[in-house]
């Protein structure tokens, strides 16, 4: 579904500032305000920015999916409800985030494995580069669930990575038309830079 956004950004020599608003039918859900300076004299103007020392505000609470297709991860849909407040320091080739996360009634649907989990809950904290997500639970076809908590590294220095613990209970993760798959027990996703 489509929302307006409106962005206001001064970029000169020195620094980079600016404040942007999310607006869906006319309710405003979300607000972000950065600031970068000095921005350096070396390197291109991405390695400048990337540099430069941050601060930043972001407060979004709306529809996941509006901020999931940002990911450019299509292979992956969340949607439903979800709040994030977030106060940035530190560089964003190394954020220092402070904040919190909280999904309430999410459903995430994998085209490629006919993975669907709904009624989604998840709280989690941002801590320096990182997302901690404390807690999820999730259900799936047939009464199956699943459980666990995980942790992201956010940083563009550090390198992309997570480490996600999944507890399911008759769960339905596979389901495609060749091949399907319900599983109790513990799963453990690991992915690094």
């Amino acid at each position: 579904k489509p929302v307006d956004a409106a962005v206001n950004a001064v970029l000169d020599a020195r620094s980079a500032s600016m404040r942007g608003v999310i607006v869906d039918n006319g309710e405003t859900i979300g607000r972000i305000q950065a600031h970068m300076t000095p921005l350096g004299n070396e390197g291109t103007l991405v390695e400048r920015l990337m540099q430069a020392p941050l601060l930043a505000q972001a407060r979004y609470n709306g529809a996941a999916d509006t901020l999931w297709r940002l990911t450019g991860l299509e292979a992956v849909d969340l949607t439903g409800p979800v709040a994030i407040a977030a106060d940035v320091s530190g560089r964003l080739a190394a954020p220092q985030i402070d904040g919190a996360l909280k999904a309430n009634n999410a459903r995430l649907e994998n085209a490629l494995t006919g993975t669907v989990v709904t009624d989604i809950q998840a709280v989690g904290r941002f801590d320096g580069s990182r997302l901690d997500l404390r807690q999820f639970s999730g259900k799936t076809v047939d009464n199956g669930t699943v459980t666990g908590s995980g942790v992201f590294e956010l940083s563009a220095e550090q390198g992309f990575s997570m480490d996600v613990n999944i507890n399911a209970d008759h769960a339905l993760l596979i389901d495609r038309d060749d091949l399907s798959a319900t599983i109790t027990g513990p799963i453990r996703m690991l992915s690094d830079a």
